[in-house]
């Protein structure tokens, strides 16, 4: 696995985007499927999402789902993964 996933798993607050999905009921799935999804899912999804951003072709890229944004930014000195998990946001144009 590529180092900076491994930094961004281990680092990465996931119990405290559960504790957050549990407190305000948020659900992955449809119908009777849905459930707040444990701290290992929520890893797994992350790890999906960035493997995904980093093996985009695209210098800069991101993906996104069940509030996880990965996203891959490439400078001059080489590339950035960033984990991101959204609560709100807003943009106007």
């Amino acid at each position: 696995m590529d180092e900076r996933i491994e930094q961004i798993l281990r680092n990465f607050n996931f119990r405290a985007c559960h504790e957050h999905m549990l407190h305000v009921n948020w659900t992955w799935g449809m119908g009777t499927n849905a459930h707040v999804p444990s701290v290992r899912r929520l890893m797994q999804e992350a790890k999906s999402l960035l493997e995904q951003a980093a093996a985009n072709e695209r210098p800069n890229t991101s993906v996104s789902c069940g509030g996880f944004h990965a996203h891959k930014w490439t400078w001059d000195d080489g590339e950035e993964l960033e984990l991101i998990f959204s609560v709100e946001s807003w943009d106007a144009a």
